[in-house]
């Protein structure tokens, strides 16, 4: 088997399977990452300690996509079953795995809408390199994968992300460095991953929720630490004063806004918010990640757009692990009412635990895929 994950998020998703698949009989597998990180991703994961004993594994870099290299590769290789992680879908690759009569999975698949309409404009070309299944992460993902690979067969499955969320610990010295600048006595709100594009509506965010409670911190996270400087305008040009994250050596006394310019931090400050807004949401920008702070018992509020996070699904909002609103104003109402009647932090934690056990399972149905298939060759 050939698996390929491009970068970080895919190596780690590599590893799950790995780590958990369990051949009967001997079975050599491949493992490839485009980039560095994705390499020393998989090289630190699956040592021999967690892999099963009948898994012999090679780790390289994935070869460029380019006819003459990827033909030799796939020559050399040989593979039985080829996995692709998400939106992996090569020309060169697809057409020689096809010659070599290999079996290509997409696994954990998704497909954004501007790669769907891309694909979409070329469908004539992949309907003679099609993959022979596809497991996608939510319906729409599958819709979208069906439309372009109408022969194939698409099925849905939770998403292997579900199973590594909240199992990573939090480093023990940004947790340190952060305790000894937060105030205790005071609830801290966190503007999340703030993107160029929302900023002016986060601005007029800040402006109510410290108008109507004022005894808070809010911690404002730009999402990119270029943007930094252009923040420290958008502040003093509405006379709010703020405190830059670096220059703060001891904890605050006082309410105030601190500007988080500090990288590497923002997961660890969550397990000491009241209440989370996460950015990207406000425009549409795919969202980020409202899982995270969701599971450290913050209060967590998104915007409307949230694509990037389709596979977390509906249920989400409806069992009232994050809320999502519409506007700025909307937001702002929820984190002054979060503020104003704080609600039991177990009870929100619990519900965020059951939520993402209820979605888990995706690694275990990816790896018997796999195994049906060895069969066939075994």
């Amino acid at each position: 088997m050939w698996i390929q994950a491009a970068s970080a998020g895919e190596a780690y998703l590599a590893v799950n399977i790995l780590q958990t698949l369990e051949p009967k009989t001997k079975a050599t597998v491949l493992a490839t990452s485009t980039t560095s990180q994705g390499l020393d991703i998989l090289k630190t994961g699956l040592t021999g300690n967690n892999l099963s004993k009948f898994i012999d594994l090679k780790i390289e870099w994935f070869p460029f996509d380019m006819p003459v290299t990827i033909k030799k590769a796939v020559k050399t290789i040989n593979p039985c079953i080829m996995v692709l992680l998400e939106t992996e879908i090569w020309p060169a690759l697809f057409y020689y795995l096809k010659q070599n009569k290999s079996k290509i999975f997409i696994i954990n698949a998704r497909l954004s809408k501007k790669n769907f309409t891309h694909y979409l404009k070329t469908k004539f070309l992949w309907e003679h390199l099609a993959p022979d299944y596809i497991l996608a992460t939510s319906r729409q993902d599958a819709k979208r994968y069906q439309q372009i690979f109408e022969q194939v067969t698409v099925n849905t499955m939770p998403n292997i992300k579900f199973e590594s969320i909240g199992t990573n610990t939090s480093d023990s010295k940004p947790l340190d460095q952060i305790k000894k600048i937060l105030p205790h006595t005071l609830p801290l709100t966190i503007l999340a991953s703030v993107r160029k594009q929302e900023e002016k509506d986060v601005i007029l965010i800040l402006k109510k929720i410290l108008r109507a409670f004022p005894g808070q911190v809010v911690a404002v996270f730009p999402k990119h630490m270029h943007r930094i400087n252009t923040w420290k305008k958008r502040l003093t040009s509405q006379n709010l004063n703020f405190h830059l994250r670096s220059g703060i050596t001891s904890p605050l006394t006082s309410p105030g806004i601190i500007l988080w310019d500090t990288f590497g931090e923002l997961k660890t400050a969550y397990g000491f918010a009241s209440v989370v807004f996460v950015g990207g949401s406000l425009k549409p920008m795919g969202g980020q990640n409202f899982i995270e702070p969701a599971i450290e018992d913050a209060v967590t509020v998104t915007g409307p757009y949230y694509d990037d996070f389709a596979w977390i699904k509906n249920d989400i909002f409806k069992k009232g692990v994050v809320i999502k609103k519409d506007n700025w104003k909307t937001i702002a109402e929820t984190i002054i009412n979060a503020l104003e009647v704080p609600v039991n932090r177990s009870d929100r934690k619990r519900l965020a635990r059951e939520f993402i056990e209820s979605n888990q399972g995706g690694t275990e149905k990816v790896c018997n895929k796999i195994l049906k298939s060895f069969d066939g060759y075994m």
